[in-house]
């Protein structure tokens, strides 16, 4: 952000000293940081007040050493001082309230996103305790099969021998449907997952219920990083390990974009 500063190079009168044409002798960010040497120019017209205009750095000050040649007074020739980040504090008020209105309208875009991942998780479980109760109709339809042919058994006493040779067919039967039932929760299992299942990444989504849930904590409870000169806002998990977004806020006039 640019910031106009003023200096004077009298302790006295200043208007004494209108037309200098002031230099710097030295313009430099304390961390090294490549940045323009402004020039000078008379901010009112014989006033003896010198202006210039400097892009303040984020986050490190910028050291400056102002010469005001030799038409200046010598005792006050040489002006140094510190340009620090904080003096461009006034500069972005209007900024600031445009990015919290930008991350507020994200905020509700996320939380409907989350509506519809439990309508989603809440449609798979009436799937399954429909599946489960299907089930059940069916084990109900065996049991009273199974009391009609202990009705047969009384009534063939004669047959006893292969009647008991048929029980042992229908032991067999009833091992299959256990199988089957064994093969429905497992597939059940994994669509909701465990504790174990990873909730992806940027490029990755997750593969089953509990996935989802994990990753709705860590998008809620991680960390983000906005950057205000690039307008990427970016999300990671509560370790700062994996990013989980990466989104751009764009503030206009009118209107704050997310892309």
């Amino acid at each position: 952000m640019v910031k106009k500063y003023g200096i004077v190079f009298t302790s006295g009168d200043p208007r004494v000293y209108t037309g200098l044409t002031p230099t710097f002798l030295t313009f430099a960010a304390l961390d090294g940081t490549s940045v323009a040497v402004p020039a000078f120019f008379e901010s009112l017209t014989s006033s003896g007040l010198y202006a210039f205009s400097a892009t303040l750095l984020p986050d490190t000050p910028i050291y400056f050493l102002a010469d005001g040649t030799a038409s200046a007074p010598t005792a006050t020739r040489y002006i140094a001082g510190i340009l620090d980040p904080s003096d461009g504090i006034d500069l972005q008020t209007t900024d600031l309230g445009s990015t919290l209105v930008g991350i507020g309208n994200t905020a509700i875009s996320l939380g409907t996103t989350n509506v519809a991942i439990g309508v989603t998780i809440d449609a798979r479980v009436q799937a399954v305790d429909a599946t489960l109760i299907a089930q059940g109709s069916t084990l109900v339809g065996i049991g009273n099969t199974a009391i009609a042919l202990g009705t047969t058994n009384v009534a063939l006493g004669t047959t006893n021998v292969a009647l008991g040779t048929t029980g042992v067919a229908l032991g067999t039967t009833g091992i299959a449907i256990g199988t089957t039932s064994v093969s429905y929760l497992s597939g059940i299992d994994t669509k909701l997952g465990s504790t174990a299942s990873v909730f992806g990444d940027s490029a990755t989504d997750p593969v089953d219920v509990y996935g989802y849930l994990k990753r709705a904590v860590e998008f809620r409870e991680g960390d983000a990083d906005f950057n205000k000169n690039t307008g990427v806002w970016t999300v990671t998990d509560r370790a700062g390990l994996t990013t989980i977004a990466s989104k751009t806020l764009a503030n206009t006039v009118d209107n704050v974009t997310k892309t």
